[in-house]
């Protein structure tokens, strides 16, 4: 009898955050780096909205937290999502960093290129695939023992919120679903990979 291996999702937790923000390492590409997990995990918009945002997409609060205004999102609806107030020093480290850097810095992606070359100028956007390998190296350094990937900052983030209590209609309005089932779907599946960790870990030798 053959079995099939079944590739584990690890949620991620504020411990692996941080060890994965401080594999950043402190040039200008990890200080963008490490704004752009910090966003993706504190506000659990997906890798393509984060990549689309503009500086002015980005309103700041006197509390600490943001809101971000995605103009499009999956199906091409716009929505506004909050920020934790953990991520704002990180973003706003590498804003005053990026706007000493890019010309255009109003105009162009908040996530772009800051040094300009024969080949690239200053304030492309990045794309998902620089993003995945940015990740990887990162996630290299930290050596956490999970299997990290983009879309797991935005598992962890519906993960806290609804540990937390948060109701159902706010997960749903930060994730950008267009139903609750949908929600209630991502929440059940989230939910499996939690259950399996807590039974390996209790019937553990």
């Amino acid at each position: 009898m053959s079995y099939q291996r079944v590739k584990a999702i690890d949620l991620l937790d504020r411990d692996d955050l941080d060890r994965l923000l401080a594999a950043c390492g402190r040039s200008i590409t990890g200080v963008r780096t490490r704004a752009f997990l910090s966003l993706l995990f504190f506000s659990g918009v997906r890798t393509a909205e984060a990549l689309a945002l503009r500086p002015a997409d980005v309103k700041l609060h006197e509390d600490g937290t943001c809101t971000l205004n995605i103009r499009a999102g999956k199906g091409g609806r716009q929505r506004h999502v909050t920020l934790a107030a953990p991520a704002r020093a990180d973003l706003d480290t590498w804003i005053e960093l990026r706007a000493a850097r890019v010309t255009a810095s109003r105009t162009a992606a908040l996530f772009c290129t800051h040094a300009s070359g024969a080949i690239m100028q200053a304030g492309q956007p990045l794309d998902a695939g620089y993003a995945r390998a940015s990740l990887a190296r990162v996630a290299a350094r930290a050596d956490i023992g999970k299997r990290v990937h983009l879309h797991g900052f935005r598992h962890a983030h519906a993960s806290y919120l609804h540990h937390r209590g948060a109701p159902l209609a706010a997960i749903q309005a930060q994730l950008g679903h267009s139903s609750p089932i949908t929600t209630t779907t991502y929440l059940a599946s989230i939910g499996s990979h939690d259950a399996h960790r807590h039974v390996a870990a209790a019937f553990a030798a």
